[in-house]
């Protein structure tokens, strides 16, 4: 784990960012830049009492890669069956581009265009 944290400084594709909110670690957030999208993933704390941790995680990443990278895609990667997740991600305009399989496991790929996010202010 340590070799990952210290190659982390030297790759300029790769971001990695600790979520904090009232002195507590609620998550944390990742994002692969690509030349014209984002794949962005984040894992909440299962340990914290805060409510819509998601819901939140899932705006810091919106917000990230249309206002601060100005990208105009951003992707993910979820498990088929972890439909809580899609939910979330279909409520802020995500869709189905691709269905693949990793060791027999069936991944969805969604995207969300810039051009269609009603999820931010102008």
């Amino acid at each position: 784990h340590k070799n990952f944290i210290k190659k982390l400084k030297y790759n300029t594709k790769k971001s990695y960012f600790c979520v904090i909110l009232d002195n507590q670690i609620i998550g944390n957030i990742n994002f692969y830049i690509r030349e014209n999208e984002i794949d962005f993933g984040f894992y909440a704390n299962p340990f914290s009492k805060i409510l819509g941790i998601g819901r939140i995680l899932e705006q810091i990443g919106i917000y990230y890669a249309f206002k601060i990278i100005n990208v105009p895609i951003l992707s993910l990667e979820v498990f088929s069956n972890n439909t809580q997740v899609i939910n979330l991600h279909r409520k802020f305009g995500f869709s189905i581009v691709q269905e693949f399989f990793i060791k027999k496991q069936k991944i969805l790929k969604m995207s969300l265009k810039q051009s269609d996010c009603k999820a931010l202010l102008s």
